[in-house]
């Protein structure tokens, strides 16, 4: 099974309802970061909240990272 992914630069920002799904956050050094998106009351977005062994998250905000894209749902997929 193939997933075709769209980066997008740190400029754009992932819209409201994908808040909760899994992304994938590159960083300029060629560092990449599994995360989620997170937003204020109004749906404007704040930061991704990237996954660290043994942490709760930390805060990548848009200087932290030059792109960005979200990761398709896989439920449902299974190894073969």
């Amino acid at each position: 099974m193939i997933f075709k992914l769209e980066f997008l630069p740190s400029s754009v920002t992932p819209p409201p309802d994908s808040q909760g799904k899994k992304h994938l956050v590159i960083c300029d050094e060629g560092d990449y970061f599994l995360g989620h998106p997170m937003f204020d009351n109004e749906g404007d977005f704040l930061c991704f909240i990237v996954d660290e062994i043994g942490d709760s998250g930390f805060p990548f905000h848009q200087d932290d990272y030059v792109a960005w894209a979200s990761l398709p749902d896989t439920d449902g997929v299974t190894e073969r």
